[in-house]
Parts: C-alpha cells; structure tokens; sequence
C-alpha cells in the first residue's frame, strides 16, 4: 500500500503560477475579463471622469476601473508574469509570458455612447500567443481561443468565412484619418476600398477582429496597432481559421506598432498585392 505523502500541493498550488493551456488558466482568464468588463459597464451612459490625451483621443474613468481588475487579478495569480496594459505601460518581470491589455477598446466610442467596446487580454509567451479573449458586455459576448483548441464565443465554436472574391467581401478599417495618406497598388484608398462589397469603420479594432474570427466581416486592415490592440484578435483570429500579420515585415512583433492585415485566409495574397 503507498502511503500518502504528507502536504503534497493541491492542482491550484501547482498550476497557479505555471503555464497554461490548463483549465485553471482558461477559467482565469474568462471570470477576470467578465469582472473588467462589468467594472466598465457599471459606467457607461453615466457621468464619468475623462483625461483628453489629445482633442481626438481620451481616456476614462472606465479605462482605469477596468484596467485595474486586470493588472490586479494577473499579479495575484501570475506574479510572475509581465504585464503589457494601454494606460499603465509595461509592469516587467523576468518570464518571457507577458499579458498584453486593452482594459477599453473603443474609448472614443464608450464616450460618445456608442456600444462597440469591449476589454481584450491575451497571453504571450515571447511572440507565440497562448491564449486571449474579448469582453463585449453590452453584447453579452465573450470570445476565447486558446493555442491549437480553436476559437470559441459563449462556448461555441466559430470560424472565419469562405468567401475568395473581394467583390462580395466586407471589409473593415480602423480609422480613416489614418488613411489619408494612404496609397495602394489600386491608388488611393478610394480605389482600393471600391473592390469590396462594402466598407465600414466601427471604432473598436478588438470588436472588429471578433467579427472577423466568427465570420461576419471577411477582412481588416489597420495602418498602425500597438500589442495591446491586436494581442487577442491575432489568436482569436488565427484558431478560427484566417490570417493576420504585419505586411511590411511578414511578422509580427510584439514590442512595437504594426501595419496590420486580417483576412479570413482565403483573400489574404489577394488583398496584400492590393496594398503593396
């Protein structure tokens, strides 16, 4: 008979602090990303403090609120982890996971009342993403993926379109102040934009990196997104089936701002000639 061995670590001593692909981790990341979003939403249409960055762009009470729900839970969990948030910057550490935070994507749009916003996290070991999930709590919409396990909204799989043709595709940009420079092979960005069915700008490019994952738009384009922006949509994208990277450099580095392109897989060469 094996005798049992006295003070032996129960599974949550054991995995707390170690990585992932486990269930602890998945639970984590779900209840936590919840409690940031509700912290957000408990403000929105409310009378809230707001910090102007600059005339176009601020930062709220709600960030900070939720902001706050993240870095916190991650550091009792995770203490040895680093963190990578919009509003507090890096908190380093020595491990080479990092979480990359989007405490309120689509700030512009939570302040003006408008309801595309969510909360993003996602977990990186160097530049290879393990986890990541979206919070959209107007929509009662949570999104999850995990590192070769697929992609998954309320617990129900989801994957990217089928479409191959531009010309009946959907697709969406992030800021078109941001294009007005912009030129393609196809011209200016009129011309680029006029071989799609249609184009949109929604303000949120973890709303819209969502949509693509479960196949309600067909691509995205983002002349420049720091990590915290595209950490969660690069996992939730990839496990549903499509493409993303940074079209100057074929790759995509995590410390720095990327000229991003998400496609359900099938127009990504077609849509990348377009841009260079």
């Amino acid at each position: 008979m094996h005798k049992k061995r006295k003070n032996a670590p129960s599974l949550l001593k054991r995995y707390k602090n170690s990585l992932p692909n486990t269930l602890l981790m998945k639970n984590f990341t779900l209840t936590t990303i919840r409690k940031a979003g509700n912290a957000a939403l408990k403000l929105f249409g409310k009378s809230f403090k707001v910090k102007y960055k600059n005339y176009q762009d601020v930062v709220t009470s709600a960030d900070i609120a939720s902001e706050k729900v993240l870095i916190s839970a991650i550091r009792k969990a995770y203490p040895t982890h680093s963190i990578l948030s919009e509003e507090a910057g890096k908190i380093s550490s020595s491990s080479s996971y990092c979480w990359y935070l989007d405490p309120l994507d689509g700030t512009n749009n939570f302040f003006m009342g408008l309801p595309l916003w969510g909360v993003s996290m996602a977990l990186y070991k160097e530049n290879t993403p393990l986890a990541g999930a979206s919070y959209f709590p107007l929509q009662n919409e949570l999104y999850y993926a995990e590192k070769g396990k697929g992609a998954f909204l309320n617990g129900k799989r989801i994957r990217v379109s089928k479409k191959k043709d531009t010309r009946s595709s959907l697709l969406v940009f992030d800021d078109p102040r941001a294009l007005d420079s912009f030129r393609t092979k196809e011209g200016d960005i009129k011309e680029f934009a006029d071989k799609f069915f249609a184009v949109r700008v929604l303000g949120s490019a973890c709303y819209t990196h969502a949509l693509l994952a479960k196949g309600t738009i067909d691509a995205c384009f983002h002349p420049k997104l720091k990590p915290g922006d595209f950490a969660a949509g690069k996992i939730l994208i990839e496990e549903a089936g499509g493409r993303i990277e940074d079209v100057e450099r074929n790759e995509t580095q995590m410390e720095r701002s990327v000229r991003f392109l998400a496609t359900n897989g099938k127009l990504h060469a077609k849509i990348k000639r377009m841009l260079k």
